[in-house]
């Protein structure tokens, strides 16, 4: 039973980081289209929130510390544009 609460909390902290880098993904992308055009914001406003997701999510909710944090970063970002990929095809 603690087991299963305590992946339940990692869950949790899971969806939240998510739900906040996708609200900051949003607000950025509207922000930065004020000053730059919408392709550019669309971009920047991804790779910071998806920054920002990987720095929570590696604090948070998966403490792995068997991977330098170059590698793991670099496993983040090819899931994440293998993800974008997917959506523009």
């Amino acid at each position: 039973k603690w087991s299963t609460i305590l992946k339940f909390k990692m869950f949790l902290r899971f969806l939240i980081v998510g739900g906040s880098a996708a609200v900051l993904n949003i607000i950025l992308r509207i922000i930065i289209d004020i000053y730059f055009s919408y392709v550019f914001s669309i971009i920047n406003a991804y790779i910071i929130a998806m920054i920002y997701a990987f720095a929570l999510n590696k604090k948070y909710v998966f403490k792995s510390k068997s991977q330098t944090i170059g590698y793991e970063f670099i496993k983040f970002t090819v899931v994440n544009i293998f993800s974008v990929s997917r959506k523009c095809i």
